[in-house]
């Protein structure tokens, strides 16, 4: 195999291996997983729903999610854009930001 041979090869791998890190960057659902899998947490579950779930009643989508209503939670991911990793034991420099309300609790 000749140098151009070799080169050749190693930009598709690094292409390839790019575009690997791209769709996890540009997927917020495995940016999260992944940061989850980095702190050792792991009870957690994604449920991924079909469309046209929030036009469900609360009663068919605990029914969908195996729950009852009173455990139905909304839950919103926020991601520390500004996060420093140099920075640890500061809750105001979390990577993510997790806020869950229940949908039948009082405010």
């Amino acid at each position: 195999m000749d140098r151009s041979e070799a080169l050749s090869k190693r930009i598709d791998a690094a292409e390839s291996k790019l575009a690997a890190i791209e769709a996890i960057r540009n997927n917020p659902v495995e940016r999260v997983k992944r940061a989850l899998v980095a702190k050792n947490i792991y009870s957690g579950k994604f449920v991924r729903v079909q469309a046209g779930y929030y036009d469900l009643t609360l009663e068919q989508r605990a029914q969908l999610l195996k729950c009852t209503v009173p455990q139905l939670c909304k839950s919103i991911i926020f991601e520390n854009t500004m996060h420093d990793p140099t920075v640890i034991d500061n809750v105001g420099n979390s990577k993510y930001y997790c806020v869950i309300t229940q949908y039948t609790g009082k405010s």
